[in-house]
């Protein structure tokens, strides 16, 4: 865990539109970064549109829907991925027979101030931002034996399981 030197203690993010609005709480006693992890499953790039798709994995607790909340979708049983309903912007995913409490928000829907910084007084250099340890899947990468060799798996961090819930890293 880290300091509130170390890191935010509140990030925010949305959907294309605007339509969805969020923010993120790290309470003290929260990990950060909060566990940053890809997904190379079919259904995740679907969803996404994406090679590579990459979420956090947050608590329900942490979230705060400043405006309603997004549409949820049964992808498969037990699975639900919520997207605004207005510009189709992939949210997050949510385990609901899982018994850990969790989501995986969309790493890409956070607001650009957290990943690449803000905007300096010239409007092109940026100061701070998250973008490494909030992108980097330190956390892990799901569903590795779906990869495409010498494009989706060149990431060399993290551990990588060969499908959801297999206990054999690879």
């Amino acid at each position: 865990m880290s300091s509130e030197s170390d890191h935010p203690s509140a990030i925010t993010g949305g959907c294309l539109c605007g339509a969805v609005r969020y923010t993120v709480n790290f309470p003290e006693d929260s990990t950060w970064p909060p566990n940053p992890q890809s997904c190379q499953c079919t259904l995740c790039r679907k969803w996404t549109g994406t090679l590579i798709p990459q979420f956090l994995e947050l608590s329900p607790s942490q979230i705060h829907w400043n405006t309603s909340p997004p549409t949820k979708y049964a992808s498969s049983p037990g699975v639900y991925r919520a997207f605004c309903n207005t510009c189709g912007s992939s949210l997050y995913m949510h385990y609901a027979e899982i018994e850990k409490e969790e989501l995986a928000l969309a790493v890409g829907t956070l607001d650009e101030e957290w990943l690449i910084g803000e905007k300096t007084g010239n409007g092109i250099e940026r100061k701070g931002g998250y973008g490494r340890e909030l992108g980097t899947p330190s956390g892990g990468t799901v569903w590795f034996q779906n990869r495409i060799e010498g494009v989706t798996d060149l990431m060399g961090v993290g551990k990588r399981w060969e499908a959801m819930g297999d206990s054999r890293e690879m």
